[in-house]
């Protein structure tokens, strides 16, 4: 029986983290942050793996997005979990103090016969970003006005729609937010081709994200 005891002593010793003797000796950590600005640019889909597209190149609607990367100031938070946790000390998981009440994306030049020159795109476009707690939401770009969600840190607009032919794009992009700030920014001019028209990767010019401000 003494042997069984000792066993079970050394076994929760092992597993068991070594917990924060006060709450206040955990962080502080970045827990919520607040959206001062975004980067928007054309990039290959994917989060914080986008690839910025050269301006020389020509891509297909499908292989390309419009790149929302925010930039933030974190606001620090002490955790809270008790001297037993399981996850004592562990990192909080930021979220945005900032919600979204509106994206508006129009086109400098004609990208077709229903979309002109200063129109607006919502129609054809969709949003993809990570929510809290780490959910993927992929939604058409006019639910926002209704969902209102946090501002993602990382965040693409993917077209749905082919342009009439090969021909200079560029996007003008509004962010409000619900307390009433307004962000503007536009895309790099890329050449944008129907689906028609894709070929090989030979025409894909790509170069790293280079934290392009708007």
């Amino acid at each position: 029986m003494l042997k069984r005891y000792h066993l079970f002593v050394i076994v929760a010793m092992l597993i068991l983290p070594i917990a924060c003797e006060e709450p206040d000796t955990c962080g502080p950590f970045p827990s919520k942050y607040d959206v001062r600005g975004y980067q928007i640019y054309f990039s290959t889909p994917g989060y914080f793996t986008g690839l910025y597209l050269d301006t020389t190149g020509s891509y297909s609607y499908q292989g390309i997005s419009i790149r929302l990367l925010t930039d933030v100031d974190y606001l620090y938070s002490q955790n809270t979990h008790g001297t037993f946790s399981l996850y004592a000390c562990s990192p909080l998981i930021p979220y945005s103090i900032d919600s979204i009440s509106s994206i508006t994306v129009t086109s400098v030049y004609d990208y077709n016969a229903t979309h002109l020159s200063g129109d607006t795109l919502n129609d054809i476009l969709s949003i993809q970003y990570i929510d809290v707690p780490y959910r993927e939401v992929n939604i058409p770009l006019a639910a926002i006005d209704t969902l209102r969600p946090g501002a993602s840190k990382d965040a693409f607009i993917r077209i749905g729609e082919n342009p009439s032919d090969s021909s200079k794009q560029r996007f003008i992009v509004q962010i409000t937010h619900t307390n009433g700030e307004s962000f503007f920014g536009q895309t790099q001019v890329i050449t944008i081709l129907p689906d028609s028209t894709r070929n090989s990767n030979k025409s894909l010019k790509l170069t790293p994200n280079r934290g392009r401000s708007t």
